[in-house]
Order: structure tokens, then C-alpha cells, then sequence
């Protein structure tokens, strides 16, 4: 593994486990096995470093979610293809969806959720086109697609951080519990 790899991969592990704010370029450099200067060369800062780590799994993230979302009339499977994409990514990405989402609900005066707005902004704007496609089969969505799309985030994000804790298995079955539970909410179960 190259130095650039290394660095990214050991910053990642780092800040997933104690968060951004805690860990310096110094513990980054020593447990990467490399010096500062290498740091400031590949990415000029630990912000670089951070946007980096972001920007090496986001492109994915966006590519699944872009693909899981195409809206084809069925809202009910739209819904669960999204919940499956999500979750998978979920699982195979674990340190990386830890660090986003400590991230994503930082305080909002806190560089890093200003950092993260852009990333968090594309993630709803892929749901809310989804959403916007549905509108003509389900009038009942207009005018409520932001407040149905944060939901939704809600639900995927606690699922995500339950899976990853171990609290569920993750299946076929889970995936149809899960779109019941937003779609028809506690009289689905």
C-alpha cells in the first residue's frame, strides 16, 4: 500500500473511532508510519485529509444511491431497492458511514458539518428526485417531499448504526420491515 493509501485508510480508522476533533496529524503520521511532511504533501492539511477520506467512498455512495433511485412506477419497491443499497453500503463501509454521520450531526457551527453539507445535500436531492418522480402515481407526496425524504434518512441512518451494533440481521425479511415500517408506520408491523 502506497503512502497515500496508508494515510487515508489510518486517518479513517482513527476518526471513525474517537472522532475528527480528537485525533492530531501526529497520532495520524506515527500510526501510519510516515512523517508530516508526507501528510501536507498529499492532502495540505488534516481538512484535506478528512475531505479526501470523504470524497474516496462518497463517489460510490452517490453512484448506488443515483442507480437504486431511479423511480420505474412500483414506490413500494423503489423504497426497498433504496433500503437495500443504503444498508448494504452500510455494512460494507463501516468506519466511513460511522465517521459520516458523526460528521453529518455535528453542531452546525462546526467546520466539519460544514464540510459534510455539500455530501449530506446530494444524498437528500438523490432521495427527493426519487420522490418527485413518484408524485404523478402518488399525489399525495407534493408538498411533502423534503419532510418524507429526511424521514427516510432518519430510518436508514438508525437501521444503518443498529445493524452495525448488531442489534438486527440483515435479510430480505428486514429489508420488507423496514419499508412496511416508513411506508405504513407502526400499523405495518
Amino acid at each position: 500500500m502506497d503512502n497515500k493509501e496508508n494515510l487515508l485508510k489510518t486517518a479513517l480508522d482513527l476518526f471513525a473511532h474517537h472522532g475528527y476533533e480528537a485525533v492530531g496529524v501526529a497520532e495520524i503520521v506515527c500510526q501510519a508510519g510516515v512523517t508530516k511532511p508526507t501528510l501536507y504533501h498529499y492532502f495540505g492539511s488534516k481538512e484535506g485529509l478528512l475531505i479526501a477520506i470523504i470524497e474516496s467512498r462518497f463517489f460510490v455512495f452517490e453512484r448506488e444511491l443515483k442507480k437504486a433511485t431511479q423511480y420505474e412506477g412500483d414506490f413500494v419497491r423503489s423504497i426497498e431497492q433504496l433500503i437495500l443499497t443504503y444498508l448494504t453500503f452500510v455494512l460494507d463501509n463501516e468506519l466511513y458511514f460511522r465517521l459520516y454521520l458523526a460528521l453529518i450531526f455535528s453542531p452546525k457551527e462546526n467546520r466539519t458539518f460544514q464540510l459534510m453539507t455539500p455530501f449530506s445535500r446530494k444524498v437528500k436531492d438523490i432521495l427527493l428526485d426519487m420522490f418527485l418522480c413518484a408524485i404523478p402515481g402518488h399525489g399525495n407526496i407534493k408538498g411533502h417531499e423534503l419532510f418524507l425524504v429526511n424521514a427516510l434518512l432518519g430510518l436508514l441512518n438508525h437501521y444503518g448504526l443498529a445493524l452495525l451494533n448488531g442489534e438486527f440481521q440483515f435479510n430480505e425479511s428486514f429489508i420488507v420491515q423496514v419499508g412496511k415500517q416508513y411506508m405504513y408506520g407502526i400499523y405495518a408491523l
